[in-house]
């Protein structure tokens, strides 16, 4: 998908989205092979009966599965772990529920985020370089969130005519990747016109319900309450430079308002965090995110501008090393790598990938120096754990990779990396029921149901018929 151009942001509501005032760098692997994942990790509702799930799954299951033939979703495992670490922390708050909550990123410029009825969350990488801090992004999240549970769509479809699934994804892609204002105007109005559910206009009764359960989500997740409020005044700074179709504002509360009801909200709570335990680096996870989203070399002169005004910035020298390597300038990229590290030798993110870097050079035994002493600072750091495997099997040490893909896959079981490689690698050890596992449950988290089939079922004729 190509990028879309940087004009005006534009603001609205489809489905649950967030922003009608209601609506990493790319991962340093083999380009053979795809290692990303068509999902987001998995709730426990994959594994209820089809009887026992509310009927806005399947419904929502259709459209997410029209959504995918029309949109892109990141490719970038460490965004996609990030995102999924926040969706755990507010899911320990929902009550027991029969919903399927998977948390998405997808590839677009436009700023929004909205939730399909079955509990699939998606949000833009638009919307991750717009909030300042994790506090601010998992508000959002909360508050999509909290219109699955309190079964808004059913609500709302109950008073609505009833409207195709395939136009109705369709008109959700369509705003989405919209070129210019007149396109996303011109597909509002015809949506409006019609008086369908493409535009789900949630109720201001909605959109507070939504907001005061997410708030409730959001503080006992361990966020700070006022970080809601922050995302507010971020919302607001949005605004003044959006162009916002005015068919909208009637049909959501003012961002004021919602300011408001949140610190009435936040003053009767006995007690709220002062600080966040955040889950890891904003600044780094934004690193991530530009690099993919923006021109490298108009994200370089950023970064350029910021290291003359503070050279011992590591975050600035650490972006500094992932631009230059997306722009395939390897001298300098070790240059910045090398000086993060003098900076800081404990910098968890600079060793994995200047390890990573080496790697894609074939340099295998400087790789694993790196990712090693990266695997010791970061327990749960799948991807250095992933690569440390791949560099040991490329010298020749199969038992040693197996333990830390396996260690990878234990931290991160949703990407889809580590069964192909040690599928890979029982295959040439001539261990086929393993590799046989291993390559079905690649091609299952990568949504090719056929080959998953395939491998799932050769392996349990090893089982029936061992050699």
């Amino acid at each position: 998908m190509k990028r879309k151009n940087r004009g005006n942001l534009i603001i609205f509501c489809c489905l649950c989205l967030f922003f009608s005032n209601c609506s990493m760098h790319r991962p340093i692997h083999d380009a053979h092979v795809d290692t990303s994942s068509e999902s987001g990790k998995p709730s426990d509702s994959d594994k209820l009966p089809e009887s026992r799930k509310p009927p806005e799954v399947e419904l929502g299951k259709k459209i997410f599965e029209e959504l995918k033939q029309q949109l892109e979703f990141t490719d970038n495992p460490l965004i996609q772990a990030y995102v999924n670490r926040i969706g755990e922390k507010i899911l320990h708050q929902v009550p027991p529920n029969r919903f399927d909550f998977r948390y998405f990123v997808i590839k677009s410029d436009q700023l929004n985020a909205f939730a399909l009825p079955n509990g699939h969350i998606c949000f833009t990488e638009r919307l991750l370089n717009s909030v300042r801090s994790e506090d601010e992004l998992a508000f959002v999240l909360c508050h999509e969130t909290a219109h699955v549970t309190q079964t808004h769509f059913r609500r709302l479809m109950s008073k609505k005519s009833k409207v195709d699934i395939a136009t109705m994804a369709a008109m959700v892609a369509g705003i989405l990747v919209a070129k210019d204002s007149e396109v996303m105007t011109a597909i509002q109005a015809f949506s409006l016109g019609t008086n369908q559910t493409f535009l789900l206009k949630y109720s201001r009764e909605f959109e507070n319900e939504a907001d005061g359960v997410g708030f409730k989500y959001f503080t006992g997740a361990g966020y700070r309450a006022q970080g809601a409020i922050d995302f507010m005044r971020t919302l607001q700074r949005l605004e003044r430079i959006t162009i916002v179709p005015p068919a909208y504002l009637s049909t959501h509360p003012p961002t004021n308002a919602r300011i408001y009801h949140l610190e009435q909200l936040n003053k009767k709570k006995k007690a709220s965090p002062s600080k966040t335990q955040s889950i890891g680096n904003f600044r780094r996870f934004q690193i991530w995110n530009r690099i993919e989203t923006e021109y490298p070399q108009d994200y370089l002169h950023d970064l350029q501008q910021d290291y003359k005004t503070n050279p011992q910035n590591p975050d600035v020298l650490y972006g500094l090393a992932m631009v230059y390597e997306k722009l395939g300038n390897t001298k300098e990229s070790i240059n910045f790598f090398q000086k993060c590290l003098k900076l800081n030798p404990h910098d968890i993110d600079a060793l994995r990938d200047f390890g990573i870097f080496l790697f894609r050079r074939n340099k295998y035994a400087e790789a694993e120096k790196y990712l090693e002493q990266a695997t010791k600072i970061d327990l749960v750091g799948f991807l250095a754990f992933h690569y440390l495997g791949r560099s040991q099997y490329k010298k020749g040490q199969p038992e040693k990779a197996i333990a830390n893909l396996t260690q990878s896959k234990k931290l991160e079981p949703s990407f889809p990396g580590n069964y192909y490689f040690l599928g890979s690698i029982y295959q040439q050890k001539g261990q086929l029921k393993k590799a046989h596992k291993n390559f079905g449950k690649h091609f299952s988290l990568k949504g090719n149901k056929k080959a998953a089939e395939f491998h799932f079922k050769e392996a349990k004729k090893i089982n029936k018929n061992p050699a």
